[in-house]
């Protein structure tokens, strides 16, 4: 049984600090994509608008 418990130990201590960054990365990705739409929208609108 203890070969078990060290195996699972193991695993959580490899996948927390995965999912943590994986969580963290996400959330820029959304943040630069948000930032890109509105950057395009602009862009959009001026063109359309013909400035």
């Amino acid at each position: 049984i203890w070969e078990a418990l060290i195996t699972t130990a193991a695993g959580l201590l490899v996948a927390i600090p995965i999912h943590v960054g994986h969580h963290y990365l996400e959330k820029q990705a959304d943040e630069i994509a948000f930032v890109l739409k509105e950057i395009t929208m602009s862009l959009y609108m001026r063109c359309r608008d013909g400035v």
